[in-house]
């Protein structure tokens, strides 16, 4: 864990073992797979290009793109994908998520992965109007790893050293992949939970290879709390107008204001004044990271973990940092409240995972309560809050926030843990009745 007061890192701590029932301690030092955190870094490393005009952000992405091009169709036709779409998750390319385990690196270059081929991964394309829908994009980060490459000439490794990690001296990240012998004999095993053998509860069962191997733009980077809370630290001191080693105060500002829905350019923004809250979270096989800070008060924090049950840990550590720090607008506790009469009948209907379609969560009411089941798995009850769209999943620390165009109708919905972004579904058309 690390914690960002006042503008600065205040303290880092460290907790547990490197693997389960093994004697070595983790340390500050000690890295972890930060996941999708990996994107607003990729991020910023674009807007420190496009800050020394090698790129721009009205820039069509064929323009710069060399070892392979996003393939024409009528989509592109009517709009072309430009750094914007892609920075934003409104490109509409083909959604998918990339991952091989550790024994089968490496993994291919991005314009072969993109070409698709590979295993069974899809060739990549775009499949919407650019700028028509805005839909959390592995494969859209993958093909900004592939500007940035073919932009730079360098490594994505190297180009983050040189733009980011050297002048902002932080030592102990890598988008190296696969790690290097020395550097992964340090590094924590991710670990599953799986049911104990008597039955009597779940138990961390380490990974086979400590951790699976992902594109460095989509979810690659090792890092440690204390690196990510200086690189907050920096763009922080950009907002402020007090610092442009990374990105200009005009591009921090671009950086952290919401262009879509909740979307700034590759990093989550909501609130305002005091409250404008600034986050990104991350999840691997074994793994978690969480990031939030708010740029207007210098607070923040980021808590990684090296188990995939740690994403309630690190809600509650985040809640006990936002209570002990006074973070404005990091609503913990909700209230629960009667359903007034109609309203749990305007959520009955089928909602996609934006990022994966075929994840459907199904929402009906029975015997006057609001149930939700995703695909096959165990249904569920939402709870109503004071709040008249947000339902809480008490025993999950789960919240599902229900999201209506200007007409009063809901489109789709966010299910999340308190204080991060969630994931986003929409709502899906209902046939209509013979």
């Amino acid at each position: 864990v690390a914690v960002i007061d006042d503008g600065e890192l205040s303290w880092a701590r460290a907790w547990g073992v490197v693997e389960a029932g093994g004697e070595q301690e983790v340390t500050t030092e000690t890295i972890f797979q930060a996941g999708s955190v990996s994107k607003p870094v990729a991020a910023l490393l674009t807007l420190s290009l496009v800050g020394e005009d090698k790129l721009a952000l009205d820039q069509p992405v064929n323009q710069v793109l060399k070892s392979w091009k996003v393939p024409d169709n009528e989509f592109t036709r009517k709009q072309p994908v430009t750094l914007f779409h892609v920075l934003t998750h409104q490109a509409g390319f083909t959604p998918f998520a990339y991952g091989i385990p550790r024994s089968e690196a490496p993994l291919p270059g991005m314009a072969e992965l993109l070409a698709g081929g590979i295993r069974d991964w899809p060739a990549v394309t775009v499949e919407s109007v650019p700028g028509s829908r805005h839909a959390y994009s592995n494969a859209g980060y993958c093909v900004l790893q592939l500007i940035l490459e073919d932009v730079s000439g360098l490594s994505l490794h190297k180009l983050a050293q040189r733009e980011m990690f050297g002048p902002l001296g932080m030592t102990r990240s890598t988008f190296d992949e696969p790690l290097a012998p020395e550097v992964l004999a340090t590094a924590p095993y991710g670990h599953s939970l799986e049911r104990s053998d008597d039955g009597s509860g779940r138990v961390p069962v380490p990974m086979d290879d400590k951790a699976d191997i992902a594109p460095g733009a989509t979810g690659g980077l090792w890092s440690t709390p204390t690196d990510l809370a200086l690189m907050v630290v920096e763009v922080v001191r950009a907002w402020n107008g007090d610092s442009d080693t990374l990105i200009s105060p005009a591009l921090a500002r671009e950086f952290l204001t919401p262009q879509v829905d909740d979307e700034g350019l590759g990093i989550f923004v909501s609130g305002e004044g005091p409250a404008l809250q600034a986050r990104h979270s991350g999840g691997m096989p074994g793994f978690i990271c969480n990031l939030v800070f708010y740029p207007n008060t210098g607070q923040g924090a980021i808590v990684m973990a090296s188990s995939g049950g740690g994403m309630n840990l690190q809600q509650e550590l985040m809640a006990a940092i936002a209570q002990e720090y006074g973070w404005p607008g990091f609503l913990v506790r909700r209230t629960l409240a009667d359903a007034r009469p109609g309203q749990l009948e305007e959520l009955v209907g089928k909602y996609a995972l934006d990022v994966s379609p075929n994840l459907v969560l199904t929402v009906a009411v029975q015997d006057g309560s609001a149930i939700g089941q995703i695909n096959e798995y165990p249904p569920f009850k939402l709870e109503p809050t004071s709040e008249p769209d947000l339902y809480v999943l008490p025993p999950q620390s789960l919240e599902i926030e229900f999201r209506r165009a200007n007409d009063g109708t809901v489109t789709g919905l966010v299910m999340r843990r308190a204080g991060t972004s969630g994931h986003h579904y929409s709502r899906l058309e209902e046939p209509p009745e013979e």
